[in-house]
């Protein structure tokens, strides 16, 4: 063989290593901005903790929760939240997780639950600006759901324990204190 055909060999594995490489190459490239994941999309509710939020307000269907924090004290009506239970929705709202953007057709949110006629509100007041977040039909995997922010057509299969709390009655957020209350009295 001479110089130019193992030139000509060299160049075309190059091209060959290359072509087979690129798949990979994408998948590596794209990983990493899914890594960012919430902070990339409507969904980021790193901004959102239990010092900022001044008010919570869950609406299911005719049912409607709401929790403010007063003098120190979140409160459901007249009664103290439990710490725990606020513990674990601040929680799971910090860990939720953006698994795809399913669709940015507005036409599809009342397939995924995120229409504004079905869905679950959660609205989080902070510095006196509320924001409304639709929660919509669970997904094929555990805590897997379709999320999307008012005002943004992006609906997203998120992955949170987030929707369980959602549904939670007024007796859940309490339940502690009904305990420990009469613990305290024996």
């Amino acid at each position: 063989m001479d110089n130019k055909n193992i030139k000509i060999l060299i160049g075309v594995f190059i091209i060959m290593a290359f072509i087979v490489a690129m798949p990979w190459l994408s998948r590596q490239i794209g990983s990493s901005e899914s890594n960012d994941g919430p902070k990339n999309s409507s969904l980021d509710f790193s901004n959102f903790s239990e010092k900022a939020v001044e008010k919570i307000v869950i609406k299911n269907g005719e049912t409607e929760q709401v929790l403010i924090f007063q003098e120190g004290v979140w409160k459901l009506g007249d009664a103290e939240v439990d710490e725990a239970k606020l513990a674990e929705f601040f929680a799971s709202l910090k860990n939720l997780a953006v698994k795809e953007m399913v669709s940015q057709n507005e036409a599809n949110q009342s397939k995924f639950g995120v229409d504004k006629e079905t869905s679950i509100k959660l609205i989080l007041t902070q510095n006196g600006q509320a924001s409304l977040f639709l929660v919509g039909k669970v997904g094929t995997a555990p805590n897997q759901f379709y999320m999307r922010r008012d005002g943004i057509k992006n609906t997203y299969l998120v992955e949170s324990a987030l929707r369980d709390k959602l549904t939670w009655d007024t007796s859940k957020w309490k339940e502690a204190l009904g305990k420990s209350t009469s613990e305290k009295s024996i």
